[in-house]
């Protein structure tokens, strides 16, 4: 009987401990880890930091010309590699405006403008010729250098009941050329002396123009 009744109390004791959490498991014990070696320990280097653009690196694009003679250009070319500085020649063809031609009329025929051309000599209006500018026929009623002109001789010929329209006549120019320039940004000194340097020419300048 004693022994049954120590039995009992030893399976009541286990059955309170376990109440109480007091009772532990193998998965529940704590993990013991080696101590952390503080000694051995390094910094990992982050990623190195991006330079900044250089401001003094930054440069300005810029176009000189045109220059009307080969000679001319040959000079320029020599004076800026005296300076240090590369360039690149670039050739152009130019259209410039000649002048402002005033016509009358689109006529199918030939035949059909010179009858016009006889009803303006009847209105005292001389002077005036037949071209064809395009696939239609038209009179020549005046040539000017100057836009208002033209457009003032048009005004005169609508009061007398003459309707006109200005041609714009452009001519090309000879090859010209020119040569592109990049100057460092700190260097704009430089950009001004070459500006009020003589290059041949009154119409050979030095501008800017967008880099690329």
């Amino acid at each position: 009987m004693k022994v049954v009744f120590w039995v009992l109390i030893l399976a009541n004791l286990g059955l309170l401990l376990w109440a109480t959490g007091h009772y532990e498991s193998r998965d529940s014990m704590p993990v013991r880890r080696p101590p952390i070696q503080y000694e051995h320990m390094a910094l990992v280097p982050g990623l190195p930091e991006q330079n900044p653009v250089n401001p003094e690196a930054r440069v300005i694009c810029y176009e000189l010309g045109p220059f009307m003679r080969s000679v001319d250009v040959d000079l320029a070319g020599q004076r800026l590699a005296r300076m240090g500085l590369v360039y690149n020649r670039e050739q152009r063809h130019e259209q410039v405006v000649e002048g402002y031609r005033v016509l009358m009329g689109r006529f199918a025929t030939e035949d059909q403008a010179q009858l016009a051309r006889r009803g303006l000599v009847k209105k005292g209006f001389h002077g005036h010729y037949v071209i064809r500018p395009g696939r239609h026929f038209s009179i020549a009623l005046g040539f000017f250098r100057q836009l208002t002109k033209a457009e003032h001789f048009v005004n005169e010929l609508k009061i007398k009941k003459i309707d006109a329209r200005i041609k714009v006549r452009t001519q090309t120019k000879e090859r010209r050329d020119w040569l592109q320039i990049q100057i460092p940004q700190k260097n704009d000194q430089l950009a001004n002396n070459l500006q009020g340097m003589d290059w041949g020419h009154a119409e050979t300048r030095l501008v800017t123009r967008p880099c690329g």
